[in-house]
């Protein structure tokens, strides 16, 4: 647990990092064309990169820590290095392909005349960095594998360093693209510090090995179901772009938010798990397994569902708040409004689903959640198509919300036939008592609403934002404590401690 709250400190850092670079890029650019072309390029960027590093990631941790624990430090190092250096030598030639069909693939995910070649030349002037984020992939994972969290989170105050100040100093959303790459190679020399001892490399590969191909094979089915999050993003912005301009922005500005939220409260949670899991299936710890997956559940509702309530009732406070400036005026924000609310009311389902999808990794049994992502992004598209005419870019985030949820509930049901006695009826009684708890949250958050006085300026913004969520989160804790939920004494008994150990240190 005090992983998991280090973690969140540093996430949050970095995230506070990211916002700033999301109100630089507003401030310049607006809900416009060039900013709709960045964010469709750095979709198409996200893909290949998912496809590099996330993948692996849910094969090579396991593999690799199987590896350790039967086979011994030398036999796992080779493992890693071959991954590392297989990962090399695919990605110069897929970034190569990805330059020259860059036209073809921007006319797949764009559909609108305007702007189209911008959005081809951002893709180009993106796609070289593909070999230095494919190698960040696997470091990062080897470093998971061992237990050192952190520099996963630190390599992500990169491309907020690199992005504002390509902003602030050239102003073009090409420069922004540049930056963009340049990123991925300095990310990769952050992590070089980090390595020494953990990782010895050589010039060493063995396409015939065992662990490699078993990665692979696994990686296959694996290699769809982590990109569902992009896959469903890519397609909300394909039918964004048919809507008309702006549309694209909006649901990119309204993503990295969720996502934001989603790396801060779920990240450190499924980061610690997944690599525990690990440890206790390949020591054959089924009842750990079961606990640990109840537990989790249960804290990812605890922490998500009163974030929901706290950004619909502020939803134009918070736009306001994050964006409106400079290219970014009220119009926008009214834009944004609709689209982000109804996007983060999947944040219980993106994350429950995630960390649900890590659960079947640690098992390497990849190929149900393959197929329930399957199921997922058909049924988010299908919600696409229906609403986009009706309810416009908050349509397309409802139906993403809608589809994540499904999955994860399609999930959470295998998982518990596959296992069983998982005891999930003790969880669904602590479930109902967080669900009062937010709702008692709502009521008091709606009537300090309104006691405050309106305000359009930011400070003013900023106030009234502050004060309700703190309202809203000191009733939600205040009622989780009173209904006794175990989740809510676990982390005041933590807080409380560390508290007290400061408290001695400074006497």
């Amino acid at each position: 647990m005090q992983t998991t709250l280090l973690l969140t400190l540093i996430i949050i850092a970095s995230k506070v990092a990211g916002f700033v670079r999301e109100m630089v890029m507003s401030a310049t650019f607006g809900l416009s064309v060039e900013s709709d072309a960045y964010s469709v390029s750095y979709s198409i960027l996200s893909i290949f990169t998912i496809l590099f590093g996330a993948a692996i990631g849910s094969t090579f941790i396991p593999i690799y820590t199987q590896s350790r624990v039967e086979l011994g430090e030398k036999r796992a190092n080779d493992y890693a290095v071959n991954v590392l250096n297989l990962y090399i030598l695919v990605a110069i030639p897929v970034s190569i392909l990805g330059y020259i069909f860059a036209p073809a693939i921007t006319g797949v995910m764009w559909q609108n005349a305007e702007g189209a070649a911008l959005v081809t030349e951002n893709t180009q002037l993106m796609m070289p960095s593909l070999v230095c984020w494919a190698m960040s992939g696997v470091l990062v994972n080897l470093l998971d594998a061992r237990k050192h969290f952190v520099p996963e989170q630190i390599i992500g105050f990169a491309l907020s360093f690199c992005v504002i100040l390509a902003c602030l100093v050239f102003g073009t959303i090409q420069s922004v693209s540049i930056a963009t790459s340049i990123t991925a190679l300095v990310q990769v020399g952050m992590l070089l510090p980090f390595l020494r001892g953990q990782l010895r490399w050589r010039p060493y590969l063995n396409l015939h090995s065992r662990r490699l191909i078993r990665t692979f094979l696994l990686a296959l089915p694996a290699l769809i179901s982590v990109a569902f999050d992009e896959i469903n993003h890519a397609a909300d912005k394909i039918f964004g772009s048919e809507i008309g301009i702006g549309v694209v922005s909006a649901l990119g500005k309204s993503y990295t938010l969720v996502q934001t939220a989603i790396s801060v409260l779920v990240v450190p949670i499924t980061t610690v798990m997944f690599t525990q899991l690990s440890q206790y299936v390949a020591h054959h710890l089924t009842d750990d397994v079961r606990r640990t997956i109840r537990s989790s559940v249960e804290m990812i509702a605890f922490i998500t569902l009163p974030i929901i309530v706290i950004c619909v009732a502020m939803a134009p406070e918070i736009i306001q708040v994050f964006y409106q400036r400079g290219a970014f005026g009220p119009e926008q924000t009214a834009f944004t409004v609709p689209v982000f609310a109804a996007y983060i009311i999947g944040i219980f389902g993106f994350g429950l689903r995630n960390f649900l999808t890590r659960v079947f990794y640690s098992l390497q049994k990849t190929r149900l959640p393959m197929y329930i992502g399957m199921f997922s992004v058909s049924l988010n598209i299908f919600l696409d198509w229906l609403w986009k005419d009706t309810l416009g870019g908050m349509g397309l985030t409802l139906a993403t919300s809608v589809a994540s949820l499904a999955g994860a509930m399609v999930m959470l049901f295998i998982l518990q036939r596959h296992l069983g006695g998982m005891q999930l009826g003790r969880s669904a009684g602590q479930l109902m008592r967080i669900l009062l708890c937010t709702f008692a949250a709502w009521v008091f958050m709606a009537l300090a609403g309104e006691l405050l006085p309106s305000s359009d300026r930011f400070l003013g913004v900023l106030m009234i934002l502050v004060v309700r969520a703190l309202v809203g989160l000191a009733v939600y804790f205040a009622a989780a404590y009173a209904l006794n939920i175990r989740v809510a004494r676990r982390v005041s008994g933590i807080l409380l401690g560390r508290l007290r150990r400061t408290v001695r240190q400074g006497m």
